[in-house]
């Protein structure tokens, strides 16, 4: 879904406006424009459920604007826990690694727990010149970043901090951080600035798995039965699911109904993301 909120480190609001699809991809857009809370405007988009352990990743190509921060990652509150990847856009040469961990269940109201030591990886490529794919490996005992399908990163547990154990919302987003210290300082002229991103991917277990892309024919091509705004696929299988309630067909097992496994991808709905937004 698409975000309409902020946080208090982040100086834009994101609003819906700031989402396009551009030359088939999808187009996050940070824009001057005053609001009552902000002078600035961005985009995020994140899962509308939270999911437990899986690869998360995202084909994208970063904004290198100073003052700037392009994130994944994964994300929850009650108790704050937090996967993340960031591309600074003072240096898109580097990508940084963090987790942020806090103890209890679901409804702890802690939010100030451990926090893992920020690591920056060296790509070896300026990040914002071409789209590259950037993963999130998360088990119950180590965490592992991926570029371009290598391993460029890893974490185990306590080492420094706990793994995160709860489910996670995965985000992608463009905001404009207060540190001038981490991401250097923005001049207004090189607004208004993009991230553009081509695939998100979810996959849970062997058996479920989610993927978006962005379709470059518009309305999308669609079997007869799927209403023409909007085509599901189970990129694995031949499953189709129309409306805004979708299914997966695990061979083994039959149809499965989104949101009644916990092991499966659980919901995206058609108004989640903008029409073009196509599941595959």
């Amino acid at each position: 879904m698409l975000r309409d909120d902020t946080f208090p480190s982040n100086l834009a609001l994101f609003a819906h406006d700031n989402f396009s699809v551009e030359r088939g991809h999808g187009r996050l857009t940070l824009r001057e424009e005053p609001t009552e809370v902000r002078q600035f405007t961005s985009a995020a988009i994140c899962s509308r459920h939270g999911y437990l352990y899986g690869k998360f990743s995202a084909e994208v190509r970063p904004a290198n604007v100073p003052g700037l921060i392009t994130g994944l990652f994964l994300h929850r509150n009650s108790p704050r826990q937090e996967i993340d990847i960031e591309f600074v856009g003072k240096d898109t040469r580097q990508m940084l690694t963090n987790v942020y961990y806090n103890p209890g269940g679901e409804g702890a109201r802690m939010e100030y727990g451990y926090r893992g030591t920020p690591a920056l990886v060296d790509l070896g490529f300026d990040a914002s010149e071409e789209f590259h794919h950037y993963g999130i490996e998360w088990s119950a005992t180590s965490i592992r970043w991926l570029v371009d399908g290598r391993l460029v990163h890893k974490r185990i547990n306590w080492d420094p901090t706990p793994i995160p154990h709860l489910p996670m919302q995965f985000n992608v987003n463009l905001w404009h951080s207060r540190s001038t210290e981490l991401a250097g300082k923005l001049d207004r002229g090189d607004l208004p600035a993009h991230v553009d991103l081509r695939t998100v991917e979810i996959i849970l277990g062997e058996a479920c798995h989610m993927g978006l892309r962005i379709d470059t024919a518009y309305p999308p091509r669609a079997p007869p039965h799927v209403p023409n705004e909007a085509r599901f696929l189970q990129a694995s299988t031949s499953a189709t699911a129309a409306g805004i309630e979708y299914s997966l067909r695990d061979p083994r097992r039959g149809r499965v109904r989104l949101g009644r496994r916990r092991t499966c991808v659980s919901g995206l709905r058609r108004r989640d993301f903008p029409q073009k937004l196509v599941q595959a």
